[in-house]
């Protein structure tokens, strides 16, 4: 975990180093396959109730940090929208092949993959899901860009067998972070990281009890006011839900290369 940089200069005194604290005795991550729990959600998201306070109330975030901390990952996204369809079609194909008779439905006569290819070009057509914060005028929040399973360090249980506790003591992993949608993380986090009954069960809640921890987070820095209702968060969560998806595809797959 890299606690402090500082710049390498060629011309002067100063060196450019790296502070780093080694987790590897105190923490661990979650089992995908397991799906996070809605107590270790719960978690998550006061986590990032207090990630977004931050830049909410951060003035540099005002004066412009928001305008130049891009994701290169999304840019390029967008800037080549053949490669990311390209990709998407890809793991789809790869997926019917080794995996086809998972996908099936009514008997046998469909398949849920299909239905799949056929909404990838509604979904990536505008490709806007990012900017839906800005067409509903909400501010943006310093965003991840990467949050799933394999990106968040638990405290472990001693002398277990890699159990984890629901304390989360790191994010890591921070290169695709930038200024985006309020939702963002929570697509990426409950699309590729929950069961699929938890995410629909829990939404709701997790997102009242978002906005009640960011509300607390924005009290105790003096701000009383809150910039989102729940209404609009689920609004962006909805809006970006499936764009998110099918980006997250090739990676969840095993086809990120491609």
């Amino acid at each position: 975990m890299c606690y402090y940089a500082q710049h390498f200069r060629r011309s002067g005194s100063q060196s450019g180093l790296l502070l780093f604290d080694d987790l590897c005795d105190t923490g661990a991550v979650k089992p995908l396959y397991n799906g996070l729990s809605p107590r270790a959600l719960r978690a998550v998201f006061e986590q990032l109730a207090n990630l977004h306070a931050y830049s909410l109330t951060n003035w540099t975030w005002h004066i412009g940090a928001d305008k130049m901390l891009r994701s290169t990952f999304l840019e390029v996204q967008q800037a080549f929208p053949s490669i990311t369809r390209h990709r998407i079609y890809r793991t789809i194909a790869s997926l019917q092949q080794d995996f086809g008779n998972f996908f099936l439905v009514d008997n046998g006569r469909a398949s849920l993959l299909d239905e799949l290819a056929a909404a990838v070009e509604d979904q990536l057509a505008l490709h806007n899901g990012q900017l839906v914060h800005q067409e509903l005028g909400m501010v943006s929040v310093l965003t991840h860009g990467d949050l799933w399973t394999n990106n968040i360090l638990w405290r472990k249980v001693p002398d277990s067998d890699g159990e984890t506790f629901d304390e989360i003591i790191a994010l890591i992993d921070w290169q695709n972070a930038h200024a985006g949608n309020v939702a963002e993380d929570f697509v990426r986090l409950l699309g590729s990281s929950v069961d699929p009954e938890v995410r629909r069960g829990e939404l709701d809640h997790l997102l009242e009890y978002y906005h009640g921890c960011l509300l607390a987070r924005l009290r105790g820095r003096n701000v009383h006011g809150i910039p989102y209702t729940v209404e609009q968060i689920k609004h962006a969560y909805e809006r970006f839900f499936g764009q998110g998806l099918l980006i997250m595809l090739p990676s969840l797959s095993g086809h990120a290369d491609e």
